[in-house]
């Protein structure tokens, strides 16, 4: 297991050195209520910090999940049509097709979240869960918010000593699911402690219409 795994801070709660759940700024030293000083949004409740792996699913926005499925089906017709029409000498568009494939897998892979695939750290909040990278400044620019409507099912399984791995499902299906470190002994106290930020509604500006993931930047 990667030393960044292994040295996983336990779940805890924060109110003096929280993260800006809009732009991911540090809020250490402020005392809430307060308003972030680098975005101007208004904090009121403290945040549960739990450390982990977020799925890719959970902070995908639905636009960024239909271009990556696009894009794979058209390496796919790519791979299967392209010799066929470049024996009948139509070498340009293949070219122009492997272009397209290709630039388009560069930029969905430069403008992906950094929060994706690594280590992170998960801020829960009233109605909301958002993913910033470890040091609170990594991901600034992209921190990826996965909102809540409030009648979702939560649920944490434990998978060794000190590793569980929560699920979060809407009516629709899943809305978000990490690895996160929970040693066993505190299990039922973070899951607990998750339902409350889930079930609970927002207390700042920017309540969501639905359930989905936001990417603010």
């Amino acid at each position: 297991m990667p030393t960044q795994i292994k040295s996983l801070p336990d779940p805890t709660w924060s109110d003096s050195d929280a993260t800006c759940v809009a732009c991911a700024y540090s809020l250490a030293g402020l005392t809430l209520p307060a308003h972030c000083p680098e975005c101007g949004t208004l904090h009121e409740a403290r945040q549960l910090i739990v450390a982990g792996i977020p799925s890719i699913r959970s902070i995908m926005s639905p636009a960024r999940l239909c271009a990556v499925i696009a894009t794979i089906a058209l390496a796919f017709v790519i791979s299967q049509l392209g010799p066929i029409f470049a024996i009948r000498g139509h070498w340009m568009f293949v070219l122009a097709a492997l272009v397209v494939c290709v630039g388009a897998g560069i930029l969905l892979a430069r403008s992906a979240p950094r929060a994706q695939g690594g280590a992170c750290r998960m801020a829960f909040t009233p109605g909301r869960v958002s993913v910033i990278g470890p040091d609170g400044a990594t991901n600034a620019a992209h921190p990826a918010t996965v909102a809540f409507r409030g009648n979702e099912r939560v649920e944490l399984r434990q998978i060794s000593d000190f590793w569980a791995n929560i699920r979060i499902r809407g009516t629709q299906g899943l809305v978000f699911q990490a690895g996160i470190r929970c040693p066993r002994s505190i299990a039922p106290e973070t899951l607990n402690s998750i339902r409350a930020a889930v079930h609970t509604p927002q207390t700042h500006s920017g309540d969501p219409t639905e359930a989905g993931v936001s990417f603010t930047s």
